[in-house]
């Protein structure tokens, strides 16, 4: 947790606590601005529960992390219930280790800047009351299954491709248990117990000046890319997906670190001793989960284990269609991890019903699950030795930390960021007190024209703005910050460089300065 900077993404609910004037939505409650949506597709939950969270606990890196952190080990148990439930003890064991050792799943719930750990623990809480309901007939499990499912949609509105995947696996699985199961009764509680979860979801789309905008705006599909977004499946599942963004590449950090703590010292020699592995064997055992499906189908017929692998599978398949033909969707791998746990629950119920078929078959069992972990912690490990080593990428400097520190020092009436990856991180680490505004639009154009210049003029001219950015080289708008300068010195300014902030590698990151005559 310690290693990284805040991402931008990740401090993206702080828009809902401090600048409710940013949002999309948000309503006037008991005298406060009750956030509702962030984004179209990305609603406010997080917000309210860090909301409470810092009521107690000031925004830090481990204000932020350890709740999701959490969630995520909340999940993991979840799964392991889950599990328990459907198949075996010795099955539930290998899955939850499964999913706790895997590496994609791991870091994007740590640093979530999907959002994705409170979409894992909806669909795995939601999906467990479900069996609940199927095994004991209880309707308030059904009202909790379908309330979470709602929370899910509201939280981020991609979590629709999950839901769309549950439905068709249980309709064309388990159509007959399906139409005994749901009574016009149980029927009216799913609903009710769905639009109350995405209740502010509802209320936007239904507002007069939204009107179904979540769908409207986001419903666009394309078919370009689709092998590479399948490989991506391959390499998030192996875990290799995060590295040189998430952590920075030895090409990277002219001035690399030397482990410094003991612990910095055993990751760097396991990292040296395994051949600094980026790849683990998840996709080798789901492959081999797969040719065990075929197996178990032909030894024990159309039945238990295997329809819930079948209906796994096609869960699976119809989410992963429905990202990868979604247009700017599926390219990233905090779009594929929402698959998660599926592919585990997947290797875990292969391996664990086929070795009941076996002597010895436990001990083969926890083999397995020791050796497929292992190459996971393995890849894990290698991420912190280049955390360590190299630092973060761009997108996770801890250059933010000093920035931070030294903006809350200025005595400035107006804050400009010039660039992207900034704002919602100062804003989360300053309790929303920098008096922060968007610097990058309009001078991240190509050109500007003459109105774009005026409002260049009017920056410039005040001395008491002050603008942050990326030094030139690490700006994510490229172009952006000659832009800005070739500007105001057609108007007769010239910047005045105030602070540089380089990482603890000696990078120069950010630049703070001011405009003079």
């Amino acid at each position: 947790m310690p290693h990284l900077g805040i991402q931008n993404d990740e401090a993206l609910f702080a828009a809902g606590l401090w600048d409710p004037a940013g949002l999309l939505y948000h309503r006037r409650a008991f005298g406060h601005d009750v956030p509702i949506m962030l984004m179209s597709y990305l609603g406010a939950l997080k917000c309210w529960v860090y909301a409470a969270i810092f009521r107690v606990w000031e925004p830090t890196q481990w204000s932020i992390r350890i709740p999701v952190v959490a969630a995520g080990g909340l999940t993991v148990w979840l799964f392991f219930l889950l599990l328990r439930r459907i198949a075996s003890e010795r099955t539930a064991v290998a899955g939850c280790v499964l999913l706790a050792a895997d590496t994609s799943y791991l870091l994007t719930t740590t640093f979530d800047w999907g959002p994705v750990a409170l979409q894992h623990l909806m669909l795995v809480g939601g999906v467990l009351l479900l069996v609940v309901f199927a095994q004991n007939r209880w309707w308030q499990a059904l009202a909790g299954a379908a309330f979470l499912f709602g929370a899910g949609a509201w939280d981020k509105a991609l979590f629709f491709w999950l839901l769309g995947g549950l439905a068709v696996a249980l309709l064309v699985i388990y159509p007959r248990e399906i139409l005994r199961l749901f009574t016009p009764w149980r029927c009216a509680v799913a609903v009710l117990g769905f639009c109350l979860g995405a209740l502010p979801l509802l209320l936007f789309n239904l507002n007069a000046h939204h009107r179904f905008e979540t769908f409207r705006s986001n419903a666009s599909y394309s078919t370009s890319d689709l092998r590479g977004k399948a490989n991506l499946v391959r390499y998030s599942l192996e875990g290799s997906a995060l590295f040189g963004w998430l952590v920075a590449e030895d090409y990277e950090a002219p001035s690399p670190q030397p482990p410094g703590t003991v612990v910095a010292r055993a990751s760097a020699w396991l990292s040296t001793a395994a051949g600094q592995p980026r790849r683990n064997l998840l996709s080798y055992g789901f492959l081999i989960a797969l040719a065990l499906t075929a197996w178990l189908w032909w030894r024990q017929g159309w039945k238990g284990e295997v329809r819930m692998l079948a209906a796994t599978l096609v869960f699976l398949g119809v989410a992963w269609i429905q990202m990868a033909l979604t247009q700017n969707a599926g390219g990233a791998i905090h779009h594929v991890v929402l698959l998660w746990p599926a592919p585990h629950l997947v290797i875990a119920l292969a391996f664990g019903t086929a070795s009941r078929h076996f002597r010895g078959g436990a001990i083969a069992l926890a083999g397995v699950t020791a050796i497929l972990a292992g190459s996971s912690l393995l890849v894990t490990n290698q991420h912190y030795a280049q955390m360590v080593r190299n630092g973060g990428g761009l997108n996770w400097t801890e250059a933010v930390y000093p920035l931070a520190r030294y903006a809350n020092n200025l005595p400035a009436r107006r804050v400009y960021v010039t660039d992207w990856g900034i704002l919602d991180t100062l804003r989360l680490l300053s309790r929303g007190t920098l008096p922060l505004a968007v610097g990058s639009d309009p001078v991240s154009k190509p050109a500007l024209n003459d109105a774009d210049r005026e409002v260049v003029r009017t920056w410039v001219s005040d001395p008491g703005h002050i603008f942050i950015g990326h030094t030139e080289g690490n700006e994510f708008f490229t172009g952006s910050r000659k832009n800005l300068l070739d500007t105001a010195a057609g108007l007769g300014f010239r910047p005045e460089f105030l602070h540089v902030v380089p990482d603890r590698h000696g990078r120069r990151i950010f630049e703070v300065f001011r405009f003079v005559r």
